[in-house]
């Protein structure tokens, strides 16, 4: 798990930076958690979990900047903020 902890944490400097990066994947984590325990109940196989679906940027996020971004901007800004960044 650290090996995949490690290089999502990477890819995610590539587009936020290494400053950025801890913060970005950390909210990710969050918003996932959050989601997962409100449509599909208690996790049971963190490990896996974690590795499956709470690490690894999600395939509809292209560019990865762009889905990050946005997504932050509505959870914290309001929608309004992410026409204003797009």
């Amino acid at each position: 798990m650290e090996a995949t902890t490690r290089t999502e944490l990477a890819r995610v400097e590539g587009y936020a930076g290494r400053a950025d990066a801890p913060k970005i994947l950390a909210a990710r984590l969050v918003r996932r958690l959050e989601d997962q325990v409100r449509l599909h109940g208690p996790i049971t196989d963190p490990v896996g979990w974690l590795i499956a679906r709470g690490l690894p940027q999600r395939q509809e996020c292209a560019p990865p900047e762009a889905c990050t971004v946005a997504i932050a901007c509505v959870r914290w800004c309001g929608a309004a903020s992410v026409a204003g960044w797009c």
